[in-house]
């Protein structure tokens, strides 16, 4: 017997595809400081890195939506 529904959750491809696209911009504008002679600006891209990639794996964990 198979049933067709599923049991978990998920995101919305819309909502998926916003986080992602976020995430991405963020990722270019801080990775282009990372090339800076300024050191300060390269300490800033050190510490936004992992901050982006947390936020996009915690957006993604609770943004999932129970299935109906």
């Amino acid at each position: 017997m198979t049933d067709t529904k599923t049991i978990g959750h998920t995101i919305p491809p819309r909502t998926l595809a916003s986080m992602l696209f976020a995430s991405l911009t963020t990722v270019a504008g801080s990775g282009l400081l990372s090339f800076s002679n300024v050191s300060i600006l390269q300490a800033m891209d050190v510490t936004v890195a992992p901050g982006v990639i947390l936020a996009l794996i915690y957006s993604a964990i609770f943004a999932r939506q129970p299935n109906a």
